[in-house]
């Protein structure tokens, strides 16, 4: 008997690395998630910022759900991506952040900047484009020696 598997952080699996994804447009969720896990990553997608930060906020309290990288868009219902990235760094959290948005004007790059995003993507984006950038920041699958 087969179980259905719905959360990709609820199995054990230290060695993967895991992608927190924050998108509203379903669609685009879903390409972006497919293409992340074609590479080996595990990925638990959100779909608004309100989710986004309140799964981080649970973060604190079960680190057993910490993340590798998030990748969030900007403009999502209940709270930017700038918001989210601006609260985790008053905590002093370094989890790299991959930004996407369709409205990235330069006075939004430049304070994703000084938060400390990892980078900053314009949508549309070619799919390779986020691929690199996430493999930039954290290999899918950890190498860990033995020897």
């Amino acid at each position: 008997m087969s179980r259905k598997h719905t959360d990709p952080f609820e199995e054990d699996v230290p060695l993967h690395a895991r992608v927190l994804l924050a998108e509203d447009d379903s669609d685009l969720r879903r390409l972006i998630s497919e293409a992340l896990e074609k590479d080996g990553y595990r990925v638990k997608e959100v779909r608004t910022g309100l989710e986004l930060w309140s799964f981080l906020d649970h973060v604190t309290v079960d680190p057993g759900t910490m993340v590798d990288v998030v990748v969030s868009d900007n403009i999502m219902p209940g709270c930017t991506g700038i918001e989210v990235l601006s609260w985790l760094r008053k905590r002093d959290w370094a989890t790299p952040v991959v930004l996407i948005t369709a409205f990235g004007d330069d006075e939004t790059k430049a304070e994703a900047g000084r938060l400390g995003a990892a980078t900053f993507i314009d949508k549309p984006f070619p799919m390779e484009e986020l691929r690199h950038a996430v493999r930039a920041i954290v290999p899918p699958v950890f190498n860990i020696d033995t020897a």
